[in-house]
Formats: C-alpha cells, structure tokens, sequence
C-alpha cells in the first residue's frame, strides 16, 4: 500500500507513538533524514484513496505544486496550439 502513495518503494525511517495530548514524536534519525529541526511546522494531509497520513513540510509542497502548475500550463498551451490557438 505505501509503494501506492508515490510510486516509490516504502522507506520506513521507524515509529512514533501518539501520546494523550495527541503530540508525536518523530524519531531522531527520520528528523535528521528529511532536515526536520525544533519549531519546524509541517502540513498534515490525507491521502484521499489510500487513508494515509502525509507530513509534508510547506516548501517541498509549494515546490510539487509549482511544478504541476508549470506542467498544466504547458498542457494548455499544447491543447490551444492543436486547436488552433483557441483559449482553454
């Protein structure tokens, strides 16, 4: 299921344990792994289909989705020059 998420093999990091307060601690080398440090806020999604949680910090987000902007905008632009320039 997790090869699912991105087309990448599973790279487990280790486990955490949600404590009574619902705070997490993500373990030392997985921290040190992606450059998480102290104070580091990070989104918290779900994958839609797999039910899944995802910790994603802002910056590799707005990296993904500029670079799905960029490829839509190229789309776009393909589609109106087959269409013959009509807008889309």
């Amino acid at each position: 299921m997790l090869m699912d998420i991105c087309n990448i093999g599973p790279e487990i990091l280790g486990t955490a344990t949600v404590n009574d307060k619902g705070q997490l601690v993500i373990p030392k080398e997985a921290r040190e792994e992606v450059g998480l440090s102290a104070g580091d806020r990070l989104i918290v999604a779900r994958h839609p289909t797999l039910g899944v949680l995802m910790l994603v910090k802002p910056k590799q987000l707005e990296a993904r989705i500029g670079m799905y902007s960029d490829s839509l905008d190229k789309i776009k632009s393909d589609i109106a020059t087959s269409e013959g320039g009509k807008n889309v």
